[in-house]
């Protein structure tokens, strides 16, 4: 897996919920894996940020992409 995402040219943004089982640790981490990856938290969400938090992460992604525009 980590050669593949090494192989990804483009930036890449990981959400990750605040209240997820998986922690900001594994965010982190997962983020290093792509040359140009980023990691960044929503704090009230959880696992399901698209679900628990809608206007927050589209906010999220809104940030990362309109400087590309």
């Amino acid at each position: 897996a980590e050669a593949c995402c090494r192989a990804v040219t483009g930036e890449v943004l990981l959400v990750l919920g605040g209240k997820s089982q998986f922690g900001r640790e594994f965010g982190r981490k997962a983020a290093l894996m792509f040359p140009d990856g980023k990691s960044t938290t929503i704090e009230d969400a959880g696992h399901m940020p698209h679900f628990e938090t809608p206007a927050a992460l589209a906010r999220v992604i809104e940030d990362f992409l309109l400087p590309t525009l």
